[in-house]
Protein backbone atom coordinates (compact mmCIF):
# COMPACT_ATOMS: atom_id res chain seq x y z
CA UNK A 1 0.00 0.00 0.00
CA UNK A 2 2.80 2.41 0.84
CA UNK A 3 4.46 1.65 -2.51
CA UNK A 4 1.36 2.79 -4.37
CA UNK A 5 1.22 6.00 -2.34
CA UNK A 6 4.90 6.68 -3.09
CA UNK A 7 4.32 6.13 -6.83
CA UNK A 8 1.37 8.54 -6.84
CA UNK A 9 3.40 11.16 -4.98
CA UNK A 10 6.29 10.72 -7.42
CA UNK A 11 3.95 11.09 -10.39
CA UNK A 12 2.59 14.32 -8.94
CA UNK A 13 6.10 15.71 -8.54
CA UNK A 14 7.16 14.77 -12.07
CA UNK A 15 4.24 16.42 -13.91
CA UNK A 16 2.34 19.12 -12.08
CA UNK A 17 -1.31 19.22 -13.07
CA UNK A 18 -1.43 23.01 -13.49
CA UNK A 19 0.69 22.87 -16.66
CA UNK A 20 -1.66 22.49 -19.58
CA UNK A 21 -0.21 20.52 -22.45
CA UNK A 22 -1.68 19.22 -25.66
CA UNK A 23 -1.82 15.53 -26.50
CA UNK A 24 1.69 15.69 -28.01
CA UNK A 25 3.24 17.27 -24.93
CA UNK A 26 3.70 20.78 -26.30
CA UNK A 27 2.19 23.81 -24.57
CA UNK A 28 -1.10 24.87 -26.13
CA UNK A 29 0.18 28.35 -26.89
CA UNK A 30 2.97 26.94 -29.07
CA UNK A 31 0.53 26.18 -31.89
CA UNK A 32 -0.80 29.75 -31.83
CA UNK A 33 2.76 31.08 -31.84
CA UNK A 34 3.71 28.87 -34.79
CA UNK A 35 0.62 29.85 -36.79
CA UNK A 36 1.20 33.55 -36.11
CA UNK A 37 4.86 33.37 -37.16
CA UNK A 38 3.96 31.39 -40.28
CA UNK A 39 1.27 33.87 -41.28
CA UNK A 40 3.58 36.84 -40.71
CA UNK A 41 6.29 35.36 -42.95
CA UNK A 42 3.76 34.32 -45.59
CA UNK A 43 2.33 37.85 -45.65
CA UNK A 44 5.75 39.52 -45.82
CA UNK A 45 7.14 37.41 -48.66
CA UNK A 46 3.82 37.42 -50.50
CA UNK A 47 3.58 41.21 -50.41
CA UNK A 48 7.21 41.49 -51.46
CA UNK A 49 6.50 39.34 -54.52
CA UNK A 50 3.33 41.28 -55.35
CA UNK A 51 5.20 44.58 -55.01
CA UNK A 52 7.95 43.33 -57.34
CA UNK A 53 5.37 42.33 -59.93
CA UNK A 54 3.65 45.70 -59.53
CA UNK A 55 6.90 47.55 -60.16
CA UNK A 56 7.66 45.39 -63.19
CA UNK A 57 4.23 45.37 -64.83
CA UNK A 58 2.45 48.56 -63.74
CA UNK A 59 5.30 51.01 -63.13
CA UNK A 60 7.19 49.55 -66.10
CA UNK A 61 10.50 49.45 -64.26
CA UNK A 62 13.07 47.08 -65.62
CA UNK A 63 14.40 44.18 -63.56
CA UNK A 64 17.54 46.05 -62.46
CA UNK A 65 15.55 49.01 -61.08
CA UNK A 66 13.09 46.67 -59.39
CA UNK A 67 15.98 44.77 -57.79
CA UNK A 68 17.54 47.98 -56.49
CA UNK A 69 14.25 49.18 -54.98
CA UNK A 70 13.63 45.74 -53.44
CA UNK A 71 17.11 45.58 -51.92
CA UNK A 72 16.74 49.11 -50.51
CA UNK A 73 13.42 48.17 -48.91
CA UNK A 74 14.96 45.05 -47.36
CA UNK A 75 17.69 47.15 -45.76
CA UNK A 76 15.13 49.60 -44.39
CA UNK A 77 12.96 46.75 -43.09
CA UNK A 78 15.87 45.19 -41.21
CA UNK A 79 16.76 48.46 -39.49
CA UNK A 80 13.22 49.16 -38.35
CA UNK A 81 12.09 51.23 -35.42
CA UNK A 82 13.36 50.28 -31.99
CA UNK A 83 13.45 51.76 -28.52
CA UNK A 84 17.01 52.20 -27.34
CA UNK A 85 19.32 54.47 -25.44
CA UNK A 86 22.21 55.53 -27.61
CA UNK A 87 25.56 56.95 -26.60
CA UNK A 88 27.64 58.38 -29.46
CA UNK A 89 31.27 57.38 -29.23
CA UNK A 90 32.34 57.76 -32.83
CA UNK A 91 30.87 59.14 -36.02
CA UNK A 92 31.80 57.51 -39.28
CA UNK A 93 30.27 57.71 -42.72
CA UNK A 94 28.76 54.34 -43.68
CA UNK A 95 26.85 55.51 -46.73
CA UNK A 96 29.35 53.84 -49.05
CA UNK A 97 29.12 50.48 -47.28
CA UNK A 98 25.30 50.68 -47.16
CA UNK A 99 25.25 51.55 -50.87
CA UNK A 100 27.49 48.56 -51.62
CA UNK A 101 25.25 46.34 -49.50
CA UNK A 102 22.16 47.50 -51.39
CA UNK A 103 23.86 47.06 -54.77
CA UNK A 104 25.14 43.57 -53.90
CA UNK A 105 21.68 42.50 -52.72
CA UNK A 106 20.15 44.02 -55.87
CA UNK A 107 22.58 41.97 -57.97
CA UNK A 108 21.54 38.80 -56.11
CA UNK A 109 17.86 39.57 -56.62
CA UNK A 110 18.44 40.32 -60.30
CA UNK A 111 20.36 37.07 -60.71
CA UNK A 112 17.47 35.17 -59.12
CA UNK A 113 14.96 36.95 -61.36
CA UNK A 114 16.98 36.14 -64.45
CA UNK A 115 17.51 32.48 -63.50
CA UNK A 116 13.82 31.88 -62.84
CA UNK A 117 12.06 32.52 -66.11
CA UNK A 118 8.38 33.20 -65.80
CA UNK A 119 6.09 32.88 -68.81
CA UNK A 120 4.77 36.03 -70.43
CA UNK A 121 1.12 36.92 -70.10
CA UNK A 122 0.70 36.16 -73.80
CA UNK A 123 2.10 32.63 -73.31
CA UNK A 124 -0.25 32.10 -70.37
CA UNK A 125 -3.28 33.24 -72.36
CA UNK A 126 -2.31 30.92 -75.24
CA UNK A 127 -2.11 27.96 -72.86
CA UNK A 128 -5.56 28.69 -71.48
Amino acid sequence: MSTQNNQKAGAELDMPMDIEASSKGHPKGLYVLFATEFWERFSYYGMRAIFSLYMLKMLLLDKAETSIVGAALEVIQRIGPCNAKIRVEDIEDIRITKRELVLNRAKELLKNMMSISSPDSQELSEEV
